[in-house]
């Protein structure tokens, strides 16, 4: 599940954290939408043969310390299909920001301590919904400065389909250990009084 946080992105095994590859440089008088787009295409790799249907077959195995989890990502509407804001700024070194929006799909497993676990794992997770991405116009290229991803809904494979994942009960003390105070409850969890 926390794999598809963005505290526990790190990156792929034998690095310790996950770089995009910068934007080419934007000649001037080009279109800069284009160029956009262009290094968005770049940036972003699809997990090839992999569909929204079925839990992914060639997920990687990301490392990200200290958990191991898989994670397979996908475009569903493709990497042509996204939704392009570009705004003029008052700053000098970066005329322009720009927000990006598209539709993805991650498919991941539960973090784990141990590599050969995380790797034997097979229980994905689908989180569905929409990834924004915010780069800046700096020195002739578009370069990434965050992103984040809002999931819509979150699923889980079971018995041939995916159904809702259903949310941990909250455990709340009863109204007597709510009262008894903090002391009272560590007095009472050491010597079970």
């Amino acid at each position: 599940m926390l794999g598809g946080c963005g505290r526990f992105r790190g990156g792929s095994e034998g690095s310790s954290a996950r770089h995009l590859p910068q934007g080419d440089f934007v000649p001037p008088g080009s279109d800069i939408e284009q160029a956009l787009r262009n290094t968005v295409m770049k940036q972003l790799q699809p997990a090839d043969g992999n569909s929204v249907d079925t839990p992914p077959q060639d997920a990687r195995l990301v490392y990200s310390r200290p958990y191991y989890f898989k994670e397979a990502i996908v475009y569903p509407r493709g990497l042509e299909n996204i939704e392009v804001e570009i705004n003029p700024s008052d700053s000098i070194t970066e005329p322009y920001t720009a927000i990006v929006r598209l539709d993805k799909v991650i498919f991941t497993t539960d973090v784990k301590r141990k590599k050969q676990l995380a790797e034997a794992d097979t229980n994905f997770r689908r989180l569905t919904g929409v990834s924004t991405l915010f780069y800046t116009f700096k020195n002739g290229r578009w370069t990434n400065s965050g992103s984040r991803f809002e999931a819509s809904k979150t699923e889980e494979y079971a018995q041939g389909s995916w159904v809702p994942v259903r949310e941990k009960e909250v455990q709340t003390f009863s109204q007597g250990k709510e009262q008894e105070g903090i002391l009272g409850r560590i007095w009472s969890s050491v010597f079970g009084k």
